[in-house]
């Protein structure tokens, strides 16, 4: 597999996982890469209740789990980009920046797994300190810290989080 492969294979497995984590993976019909919908997205899914949602994921890693990634010589074009809870505020920021043609509702899932020595509560302060959200297309913010938690950051309209 090339690294846009692994991208999109790693991406569905952990929108799976996100699914999961919510009790709904019997609740999606379908997933699919936006790609193959000519879509910008990364993944597009449609709900049992016929919606369909776009979604957006991001990885987040910090400075330290990459620097042993690379010291235990993976390539860094395998390592996946981004870093710590201050790069996870200009990870958001770019995604919030960033302009999606797809009319549908879009939600944004940050995600990290078992290679990162960020915390949930940690990086879910820095997002919501942040702030900024509306200015984005994004109906949800989603944070999932594989293993740990996963919750809801934002949803645009409503007092939450």
């Amino acid at each position: 597999m090339n690294n846009e492969e692994i991208k999109k294979f790693n991406e569905k497995k952990y929108f799976k996982l996100f699914l999961k984590e919510l009790g709904q993976s019997t609740q999606c019909k379908s997933i699919k890469n936006g790609e193959a919908l000519k879509s910008e997205l990364d993944i597009i899914c449609e709900f049992a209740d016929g919606s369909i949602r776009g979604f957006e994921l991001t990885e987040c890693m910090d400075q330290n789990a990459r620097h042993d990634l690379e010291k235990h010589s993976y390539s860094s074009e395998d390592i996946p980009s981004g870093g710590g809870t201050g790069n996870i505020k200009r990870i958001v920021a770019q995604k919030l920046s960033k302009t999606y043609t797809p009319d549908l509702p879009i939600e944004l899932l940050v995600y990290s797994d078992q290679l990162s020595y960020l915390n949930f509560s940690g990086a879910k302060h820095e997002l919501l300190d942040q702030g900024g959200f509306e200015r984005g297309q994004f109906e949800k913010i989603w944070l999932m810290f594989v293993g740990e938690e996963t919750g809801l950051i934002y949803e645009r309209g409503v007092d939450c989080c």
